[in-house]
């Protein structure tokens, strides 16, 4: 599915689903990270900071290197979470920044998918077109 750096329009769904949950997690904990620090935030404001967090120059690349950095991510986080002993603020702050640097990483490449499903299709739909016509 994945080797080829495109995603199979039969498996591009279940793809979506899966990253929009990763993404969806990674906010609700963050959210519960803040409000285990005594800093609760609601889902929206969490949304804006993802909001003016996203630079449109990190949206280059395929789909390998946005796998990548989810990868890169997931692997920082589970460092995170193995360490012993009682987390301090200042690791509780880079454990929640690495959510939502997860969850950003997801949206990206959500959105990658779908434009590229969608330029996917544009392209058949005018190859059927032009063998219409011939």
């Amino acid at each position: 599915m994945i080797s080829t750096g495109k995603i199979m329009p039969e498996n591009e769904e279940s793809v979506r689903e899966c990253i929009e949950y990763m993404a969806a997690c990674s906010l609700l904990l963050t959210k519960e990270l803040c409000r285990q620090m005594e800093h609760p935030v609601t889902t929206d404001k969490l949304m804006k900071k993802l909001q003016t967090n996203y630079s449109v120059h990190k949206d280059s690349g395929g789909l390998r290197s946005r796998l990548e950095d989810i990868r890169s991510n997931m692997t920082e986080i589970n460092q995170m979470i193995d360490n012993s002993g009682i987390r301090t603020e200042a690791d509780q702050k880079q454990l929640g920044g690495s959510y939502l640097r997860l969850a950003l990483n997801c949206i990206r490449t959500e959105m990658f998918i779908e434009l590229e499903f969608q330029a996917e299709q544009q392209k058949q739909e005018k190859e059927a077109i032009l063998r219409l016509n011939m």
